[in-house]
Formats: structure tokens, sequence, C-alpha cells
């Protein structure tokens, strides 16, 4: 990355195609036996409801062009399985 003068902050954990949030939901909950059932609400709810990505809901980021840069694949670079 360094030597392409590719700065900035990336994720390396993912699979090596675009994946949506209720995919990885999805698939994370067919790997448990917990029986965990899902219940998905708008962002703009979440964003009134001032929950901060990240922090307060791990692995959840608003759609933006800036977040693209966190996609590792946005760079070609290669990632690891989830």
């Amino acid at each position: 990355m360094a030597e392409a003068r590719v700065f900035g902050v990336f994720t390396g954990a993912g699979p090596g195609f675009e994946m949506t949030m209720m995919e990885m939901l999805l698939g994370v909950r067919a790997a448990t036996t917990a029986g965990a059932k899902l219940h998905w609400v708008p962002a703009a709810f979440l964003q009134e409801q001032k929950v901060r990505a990240w922090s307060d809901m791990p692995v959840w980021v608003p759609s933006s062009p800036q977040m693209a840069a966190l996609r590792a694949a946005a760079t070609g670079r290669p990632s690891r399985p989830v």
C-alpha cells in the first residue's frame, strides 16, 4: 500500500466480494445455534436514535462515499474471510 502511495484506514477482513449488511448478519446467524432474530430498521431510524456507527452498533456504518475507502476491495487488496 505504501509503495502505491495509498493511505487511509482499511479493513482486511471480509469476503472477496460486495456483501450487504443483511447477508452478513444472516451468515452470522446461520453459524450459531442461539436462534437469533433479526429486526431490520432503516438507517435513518438509527441516526435519529443517535446510534453511533461502530461504537454503539459494531459493524454498522451508514452508506456514504467516504466509507467506501474502508473497503479493502476498493483498492484491489486481498481480504481474509470473515
